[in-house]
């Protein structure tokens, strides 16, 4: 009788434990690095995901302002970023996994669109993370720069104050060259007939509008500036 009481006390305690979960106690930090964008349609901006301690793989769960939560699964050690997309040619927004980085794309009707990192946590041993910035981070729809504008007329003599760029956006500035390449000038800088003569034996008579934060094409403004007759005494 006391053997058999015996063996059932082992197996009672072999079961207990093969049925037991294991939580672990590999902590970990983690930070969303980025800003609020303005992208058109095509762009992109990428957020830096920095994980100190633990060990991947990691779930990182998504609140969405005005919208739904979304999770990352899986996300290994060796990725760091999360980009998102402004693609209008999709219906809704998901998360595309087929590559690397993970593409979260947005149609144009799902912005402005925020997020903050709501919970981090390992799959195997169960860790949850400590969240030392999350966000939240707005993406909106870019200002096509096409919609710039500037009252410079058309022809000058000898100097050209440059006027007030309108919409007024920090950043927005007047450049030689398209894409905002060549040389920068901002509003109330004054061009001489002498900045209008280029190296090359061109004359600069084009100034592209152009937004590096939000880019959604530029601003071509034609002008001609002239020199006065000089008059020997």
């Amino acid at each position: 009788m006391k053997l058999f009481l015996l063996c059932i006390g082992l197996l009672s305690f072999v079961g207990l434990q093969s049925e037991s979960i294991s939580y672990g106690d590999d902590t970990f930090e983690v930070t969303l690095v980025g800003q609020d964008a303005a992208l058109c349609a095509g762009q992109c901006t990428d957020y830096q995901i920095q994980i100190t301690g633990g060990t991947g793989p990691y779930r990182l769960i998504f609140s969405v302002v005005g919208g739904s939560n979304f999770t990352v699964p899986n996300f290994s050690d060796i990725e760091t970023v999360l980009r998102v997309c402004h693609d209008p040619s999709i219906g809704g927004a998901f998360l595309d996994s087929s590559q690397l980085p993970r593409v979260l794309r947005l149609p144009t009707s799902s912005l402005p669109f925020s997020i903050e990192l709501m919970a981090a946590t390992t799959d195997t041993p169960i860790c949850s993370g400590t969240i030392l910035f999350a966000g939240p981070f707005t993406i909106s729809d870019g200002v096509a720069s096409s919609a710039f504008t500037a009252d410079i007329p058309a022809f000058s003599c000898d100097t050209l104050v440059l006027p007030e760029i309108s919409p007024a956006i920090p950043g927005v500035q007047y450049y030689t060259e398209s894409g905002g390449l060549g040389t920068t000038f901002i509003v109330g800088d004054t061009l001489s007939f002498t900045d209008t003569q280029l190296a090359s034996g061109d004359i600069l008579d084009t100034l592209y509008i152009f937004d590096p934060a939000g880019n959604c094409g530029e601003a071509l403004i034609p002008f001609t500036l002239g020199l006065s007759p000089q008059i020997n005494t």
